[in-house]
C-alpha cells in the first residue's frame, strides 16, 4: 500500500520511505522525500518495485506501481 503523507505520523501505523525499497512517486515540490511511503502488506514482494503512476482522473501527477523490471 502506497501513500504520500507525513513522515511523522505514518510511521506509527507501519509506513516506511518507499524509495529505499525500490518504490519510486513523484511528489509535489513542498513535499519531502520522506512523504513517499510504503507499507508492507502479508504477501509483500520485494521483487514488485518501480515507479507510482496515478490515473489521469485523480489530478495528481503520480496509483499503479509498474514493475522496473
Amino acid at each position: 500500500m502506497v501513500l504520500e503523507g507525513s513522515p511523522l505520523y505514518y510511521p506509527r501505523f507501519g509506513f516506511e520511505p518507499s524509495a529505499p525499497l525500490g518504490i519510486h512517486i513523484t511528489l509535489p515540490s513542498w513535499a519531502p522525500p520522506e512523504a513517499a511511503q510504503v507499507l508492507r502488506l502479508a504477501k509483500y514482494d520485494p521483487s514488485i518495485r518501480g515507479r507510482v503512476v496515478y490515473p489521469p482522473a485523480c489530478g495528481c501527477s503520480t496509483a499503479c506501481a509498474h514493475s522496473a523490471g
